[in-house]
């Protein structure tokens, strides 16, 4: 075996020099692993260095910025951002699209300990009234589901994505009465099901004794739930009192993760044996209870918790570019790599990726008033008839070839060189086969008539 780097440090220089070396500007994880091999000293994965701390350090990043230490400090430097953006009215997605603007903003303010309520934060005054009635936030709460596209909605992912609608209640069973989850959610009832949390615990814990199974997870109760007709396929939902499975196996407590690191590790390690590969946020809320150290909810459990991208290892998450200016430029620089003369929103949304810092939709982002012409640097062209009308008559003929028109266009910089292209059509024929109305008589030569 090829000896390895002694020191985190030695590692990550090496890193950094072989990146430059392949000329990789904006490095990740999956880089990493496809590259590491070419630098025998490099390590599989770097984290094995007790001193190891981020990605973006590893190879290179910006270090972190210390983050605003009080609630307070975080909401006024909000409030400036927002009226820096010329934003009236800011919400939990402006939010997240544009803390990054000021450094010390943090990902989830909910780590703050005073936190309360995300209207309180956005600076948006006095809390919004949560529903009053049981019918009312069940109702808001399938219409939320709806919207974000989720059709089986589980308790785990209500506690996701809840304060997207900020009059629900983060926790339902603390307002009303003889609440149950399943049929806050819209769920079929099962029949015949053990009644109490109680008897199903019972008869799991048993179930799990006869089938010589010593380490109960999610995944085996998923499994064998069946071989007890009586046990219901989601407990977390239907029993009102459950609380957490390690409880409901009869499983003691057990400590979490105590760093942000070794739980990342573990949960990188549990989608691999799940066959989950590139996992999302969503799908962790949906299967962290298969390993009982790991937190429901990691973001507000560790405070040096970044994103769940580089916790779930799918790669170093890059900033886009703080300016619309910056954005544009680059942009430039992608179409003109690709000879691209003149690019069309379709061609942005396609090509974007190629330069990870660009957003997709740079007028979201930037909140700039400025149509996509301007911003690919692409003339304000004529419509496809007044196209057609035009080179007709700079020609004289209405039987245009190609080449004809394109030779012509130098003549008015309003003609698209690319009219197939740009107009979005399938062929030439398609662009001069349009119906229009052209006289072409010449002009009365006025002074030859009056001589």
């Amino acid at each position: 075996m090829s000896q390895r780097y002694k020191t985190l440090k030695e590692a990550s220089d090496a890193t950094i020099a072989l990146f430059k070396s392949i000329g990789i500007r904006f490095p990740t994880v999956d880089l990493y692993k496809k590259n590491y091999k070419k630098d025998p000293m490099l390590p599989i994965d770097p984290r094995r260095y007790d001193d190891f701390t981020t990605w973006q350090a590893y190879a290179g990043k910006a270090e972190m910025v210390q983050k605003y230490s009080t609630i307070e400090e975080a909401i006024a430097a909000n409030v400036v951002l927002f009226k820096k953006l010329g934003i009236s009215t800011p919400t939990y997605e402006l939010y997240k699209d544009n803390y990054k603007k000021d450094p010390r903003l943090p990902s989830d303010p909910r780590r703050y300990e005073s936190f309360k309520t995300w209207n309180e934060y956005l600076g948006k005054g006095k809390p919004v009234e949560k529903y009053p009635t049981y019918k009312e936030a069940k109702a808001a709460a399938a219409a939320l589901f709806k919207k974000l596209g989720i059709n089986e909605p589980t308790v785990a992912l209500y506690t996701e994505h809840y304060e997207k609608d900020p009059r629900l209640h983060a926790d339902p069973r603390e307002v009303f009465k003889k609440f149950r989850w399943i049929n806050y959610l819209g769920k079929k009832e099962p029949i015949g099901k053990y009644k109490t949390l109680e008897e199903a615990s019972t008869a799991i814990i048993a179930l799990f004794e006869e089938l010589g199974i010593e380490k109960p997870t999610r995944v085996l109760y998923r499994k064998h739930y069946k071989e007890d007709p009586k046990l219901p396929s989601a407990p977390e939902e239907y029993y009102s009192k459950f609380t957490t499975f390690a409880k409901f196996f009869g499983i003691e407590p057990i400590e979490l993760y105590p760093t942000v690191k070794e739980a990342s590790v573990a949960a990188i390690s549990m989608f691999e044996e799940l066959g989950i590969t590139n996992p999302t946020s969503n799908d962790y809320v949906r299967e962290y209870w298969n390993d009982p150290r790991l937190p429901s909810n990691p973001r507000r459990y560790y405070d040096d918790f970044i994103s769940y991208s580089e916790f779930l290892g799918r790669g170093i998450v890059v900033d886009k570019y703080q300016t619309f200016e910056e954005a544009k430029v680059a942009t430039d620089v992608i179409f003109k790599e690709l000879g691209i003369i003149e690019p069309t929103r379709t061609q942005y949304a396609k090509y974007f990726k190629n330069d990870p810092k660009l957003p997709s939709n740079p007028f979201y982002t930037y909140h700039k008033p400025v149509d996509w012409p301007s911003y690919l640097g692409r003339k304000h062209f004529y419509s496809r008839e007044v196209a057609l009308v035009r080179a007709i008559k700079l020609l004289g003929s209405a039987e245009i070839t190609e080449d004809e028109y394109r030779a012509i266009c130098g003549l008015d910089e309003r003609l698209p060189i690319q009219a197939v292209v740009y107009y979005g059509l399938n062929s030439w024929s398609e662009f001069v086969g349009l119906n229009v109305s052209v006289d072409l008589t010449p002009p009365t030569n006025i002074s030859a008539c009056s001589a």
